[in-house]
């Protein structure tokens, strides 16, 4: 029989797969960690569609437990929430195994596209090289089996201190009533053609 944290862990990884096997959540998502708090009003224009369409996905990301309503308005005779993300649109390892080839191969081509939509826009704005502390590296390798697991194990770590980081700065910043500095942070391991 499974233990207790077997069946939480297995609920907990259904629930991020229903959350990411769709790329318009997974998107918003994305958007929601972005932010401190936002509004699906918010996420909907910052993805340019129709909050409409965006709505049910919200919803399936609030009974997922990946965002938490923290916050209510009125607006023009309606309640606007606002939620904060309590889940980082990421697909794990874990995950990744769970998800058939061709949904992995669609959320990459997505995540993909944004981050060089991202830097596109960032190089256009000027703002890319402004600061002489931001960081661009590039490692073409070949690795044996071992190099692989160890650079795939690294990544993983990597990502865990990179989100602790993230949710220490944003503690700082809610302290401080400052809007903190809008930054990407980029970590790509994928096996190379020949």
């Amino acid at each position: 029989m499974a233990s207790a944290k077997t069946k939480a862990d297995h609920s907990a990884e259904s629930a991020m797969l229903k959350a990411v096997a769709n790329p318009m959540r997974l998107d918003a998502l994305r958007l929601f960690n972005e932010r401190p708090i936002a509004s699906p009003n918010e996420i909907a224009n910052a993805m340019g569609i129709d909050v409409k369409l965006l709505s049910y996905h919200v919803r399936v990301l609030r009974e997922c437990g990946c965002i938490e309503i923290v916050d209510t308005a009125q607006r023009r005779g309606a309640t606007e929430h606002y939620y904060r993300a309590t889940e980082r649109a990421n697909v794990t390892r874990t995950l990744s195994k769970l998800l058939p080839q061709s949904l992995r191969e669609g959320l990459t081509g997505e995540a993909v596209t944004a981050i060089v939509r991202r830097i596109s826009e960032a190089i256009d704005s000027g703002v890319f090289d402004a600061r002489d502390d931001r960081h661009v590296a590039w490692l073409p390798l070949i690795l044996d089996e071992q190099g692989w697991r160890d650079f795939v194990e690294f990544k993983a770590q990597q990502l865990e201190r990179e989100m602790e980081i993230a949710t220490e700065s944003h503690e700082r910043l809610v302290g401080s009533g400052k809007s903190g500095i809008r930054a990407t942070a980029v970590s790509l391991l994928f096996e190379g053609p020949e």
